[in-house]
């Protein structure tokens, strides 16, 4: 039987500065036991689409490693035309 899964996906927001311009961004980070590690920083600045890409980790729950190949494809859908 599989192992349950011991850790959960969750967007966090960021505040950053590029060149001198502040905004707020969200990264996907994992949430271990109460500790937060982040799996990858600036994802989006629309807390829906990051709250959409860890609904999608969680439900097939991913590990880290695999999260980061799909949140870059998430990422990339986005410009897809």
């Amino acid at each position: 039987m599989s192992e349950k899964m011991r850790f959960t996906y969750e967007p966090c927001s960021e505040h950053l500065d590029c060149y001198g311009i502040s905004y707020t961004a969200y990264g996907i980070f994992l949430n271990k036991n109460g500790e937060m590690v982040a799996v990858q920083h600036d994802v989006t600045r629309q807390l829906e689409e990051a709250e959409r890409i860890c609904k999608l980790l969680n439900k097939h729950e991913l590990d880290p490693e695999q999260a980061k190949y799909v949140i870059e494809d998430c990422i990339v859908e986005g410009y897809l035309v």
